[in-house]
């Protein structure tokens, strides 16, 4: 083996680096937004990176020969202008501090669609829809003030048009991120002027769009629009989850390709006809701006229409190899108008997708192209390139590597471009002949069906996702793999390219291989869903209960894989809380469930109504509070709410229940909170008959908050003590003082200690370790 030449390494650097063109605002771009990211004290490992980034835009400024000094000097002068520009514009945003917990009037106008949402503000239960906005009027005590800040909304309606002007009596509530505040709607909400005419015309393609897909299959017809419009609002949340863990996310994230095929199709359109350059440009132009008030302007959409507008003024001057240059650009210009996207990930994704497009791709595209043929390199290539450069970001938001993502998207690739082009022609058909908009539909639906059908199978495999860990310390480590084995790729091509496939022939082995989960004996398991609950009981023959979906698709269906669980006899809900439903289509996910236990309160409104959708043609009813069932081997005896309480009325009406299976007793608190299990306790002393004392394992309340009845949990006096609860949770879940109650019981927390199962005879087990293990 030959030793690595670094003299050689270090020409082909240079080379590489002439090759991407004119560099300079490239590097004060990157210094602008270092500056964005070391001023809001982003924390050691991206402080890191972003200096890393500084002395990279100084190699490259080197490499075309500008005096070493002065640039350290202009690259820390841009640095300090990202640092002033993100202090410079949250200066606006503390305008309401004065003013958080109290009533005020305010006229905003609508800058972006409603998502449908449920969060209580301490004792405020927030409405229905959150709706971004900006505040032009407040008025507080009889005075006014005129001002322009971004809020946030909270109202009962979702069907704002951008642009639209309304009033409305409001109580204020502290800021998160970028904006100034949260207006929760308190009264009616008062319109004082229409959309304008450009944004009526989005909203009636997005809204005949809709209906254009409305007669399709729900996966292809959900995710056209996605595709398309960037409106993902009626994909189902398990093909969401399945795309996200192939990779494929980025196919609804609208941006360059999207952009790109307008462009393309247009400028073809111009040519035909003959049209002068200068005319192509303005038409180009023009689409151009409305396909971004129709796709709405998402950090990717902005990044990809500023790109579009250098290019276009490229176009126009005759200028070649525009593209990185037009990268270095949009950077530097979105992030002096709005240095808060630099803040966020849906900025970072797209940047660094883009630039490995543009940077990698061509290299790796060559170096394939020696080894196969030129079509199938350059298909490796792109997808190759964006997941190298997305990874360290993916890994800082999931934790989790897509290792099925590049195949997934090798094989999505050829059908992503007809479903764009007829959803396109779909969509603008759509405001002229529905008819017509449908049948192209159906025809763009038969693309986006194979996309989903991807996404569904390649999900479904063992190895489709890696935890990996979103520590500094995990990053690192994989970028440090990552460099050593670009090294080795770059010497020993034909290596590399047989150790990818030996991984890819051990994965599929391994997987294979039985890892010794579920244990024998099963009674319970407690899958790890993050922060929310969701747990299996195994009543032997193939019956199975489950109670609570968790907050995550993915991560439950993933356990009930795991588990072998196909049947499900029945679905306890404890309460509509999100982190116990948002769950449910993965529960449903490719199973058949019997029937759904309900808590007796419909709170809130709005997952309850979308438990009711989700579930339609299951039989739903109130759990029996009072009575006992049999399912398998399973006994189990709802013991509360036995009336809804008034105070944290959720939580407090949730289901809690103990469960009989093979001698052992198993009591589960769902979210109860000290009040109701106090008035629990009362009514289990009152009935020594249900021998709900001394229980073997006690699944604790509400992830182990604070909020526990010291006399519940010394009346149970557990064995065994379960917490599901997320790492990392804002809510400092468990609490001390919980943990202390618990004392006498031997622990398992799902944060540190993963899916556990009860078995028979008693005992409480984690899965064996094995890397390759799906995380459940």
């Amino acid at each position: 083996m030959r030793s690595l030449p670094i003299s050689n390494l270090l020409s082909d650097f240079r080379i590489q680096i002439a090759s991407w063109g004119d560099l300079r605002l490239l590097a004060l771009s990157l210094a602008i937004w270092s500056g964005v990211l070391l001023s809001n004290g982003i924390g050691f490992l991206l402080s890191f990176v972003a200096l890393a980034l500084i002395s990279f835009g100084t190699l490259l400024i080197r490499a075309v020969r500008v005096e070493h000094s002065r640039i350290m000097l202009l690259l820390l002068s841009m640095a300090f202008v990202g640092g002033a520009l993100l202090h410079f514009r949250a200066l606006p945003l503390e305008m309401l501090t004065p003013y958080i917990g109290k009533s005020v009037s305010v006229e905003v106008v609508v800058t972006g669609d409603s998502v449908a949402r449920s969060q209580r503000f301490g004792s405020v239960m927030a409405a229905s829809f959150r709706t971004p906005a900006r505040l032009e009027v407040l008025g507080y005590e009889g005075s006014e003030i005129r001002l322009r800040i971004p809020v946030s909304i909270m109202t009962s309606r979702g069907d704002f048009i951008p642009s639209t002007r309304i009033s409305f009596d409001a109580r204020v509530i502290a800021p998160r991120g970028a904006i100034a505040g949260t207006l929760i709607a308190q009264g009616k909400v008062r319109l004082l002027g229409e959309p304008t005419h450009l944004q009526n015309s989005a909203m009636a393609v997005r809204w005949g769009m809709k209906k254009a897909v409305a007669h399709l299959p729900s996966d292809a017809g959900a995710l056209l629009p996605g595709l398309v419009l960037g409106d993902t609002s009626e994909v189902d949340p398990a093909l969401s989850a399945d795309m996200k863990t192939t990779g494929l996310t980025h196919l609804t994230a609208v941006s360059g390709a999207n952009l790109a095929i307008l462009s393309s199709l247009i400028m073809l359109l111009m040519k035909w006809v003959r049209s002068p350059r200068w005319l192509t440009i303005m038409v180009v132009g023009f689409f151009l701006a409305f396909f971004v008030v129709l796709v709405r302007p998402q950090p990717s959409v902005l990044r990809a229409g500023a790109m579009a507008v250098v290019m276009l003024i490229a176009y126009g001057r005759g200028v070649k190899r525009a593209a990185l240059p037009a990268l270095a650009a949009a950077i530097f210009f979105l992030l002096l108008i709005d240095p808060w996207q630099g803040l966020t990930y849906g900025f970072a994704l797209s940047v660094a997708a883009t630039a490995g497009l543009l940077l990698l791709a061509p290299p790796l595209a060559a170096s394939f192209s020696r080894h196969m043929p030129h079509w199938l390199a350059h298909t490796l290539a792109l997808p190759i390139a964006a997941q190298i450069m997305c990874a360290p970001i993916i890994l800082a938001l999931s934790g989790n590597l897509s290792i099925m993502g590049v195949i997934a998207n090798c094989v999505a690739a050829p059908l992503v471009a007809p479903a764009t082009v007829l959803g396109l022609l779909a969509a603008l058909l759509s405001i002229i002949s529905l008819p017509l908009a449908s049948f192209v539909a159906w025809l763009a639906a038969i693309p986006t069906g194979g996309i989903s059908w991807i996404a569904h199978r390649f999900a479904a495999l063992p190895f489709a996702s890696l935890p990996w860990g979103s520590s500094a310390i995990a990053i690192t480590l994989f970028v440090l793999l990552l460099l050593l084995f670009a090294l080795f790729f770059r010497f020993h091509i034909k290596a590399a390219l047989i150790t990818i496939a030996t991984i890819f022939v051990l994965l599929v082995a391994t997987s294979l291989v039985p890892n010794g989960w579920p244990p024998r004996e099963w009674v319970m398991v407690m899958c790890n869903v993050g922060q929310g609950d969701a747990l299996v009981l195994n009543g032997g023959g193939g019956k199975y209960v489950v109670v609570d979906a968790g907050p995550d698709p993915i991560a439950i269906d993933r356990c009930l894989n795991d588990l072998g669980v196909r049947h499900i006899s029945l679905l306890i809900l404890t309460h509509d809380h999100a982190d116990h439903v948002e769950g449910l289509p993965g529960v449903l996910h490719g199973r058949k469930v019997e029937k759904i236990w309900l808590s007796p309160l419909d709170e809130p409104a709005y997952e309850f109504d979308r438990v009711s959708r989700w579930a339609s043609g299951i039989s739903l009813m109130r759990a029996p509070v009072g009575e006992t069932f049999k399912v398998g081997a399973l006994q189990i005896s709802p013991l509360w709410p036995r009336r809804v309480m008034n105070e944290s009325a959720p939580n407090n009406s949730s289901v809690a229940m103990l469960i009989t299976v093979a001698g052992l007793r198993l009591f589960l608190a769902a979210d109860m909170e000290a009040p109701a299990q106090e008035e629990l306790l009362s009514y289990l002393l009152s009935h020594r008959e249900i021998r709900a004392s001394n229980v073997d394992v006690l699944k604790v309340a509400h992830h182990g908050s604070a909020n526990q009845s010291p006399l519940l949990s010394a009346y149970l006096n557990p064995q065994f003590a379960l917490i599901s609860v997320g790492a990392g949770n804002p809510y400092h879940h468990p609490a001390p003082f919980t943990l202390q109650l618990l004392a006498r019981a031997q622990i398992f927390r799902t944060d540190r200690d993963g899916s556990v199962a009860v078995i028979h005879p008693l005992a409480v087990v984690k899965p064996r370790h094995t890397i390759w293990r799906r995380a459940g």
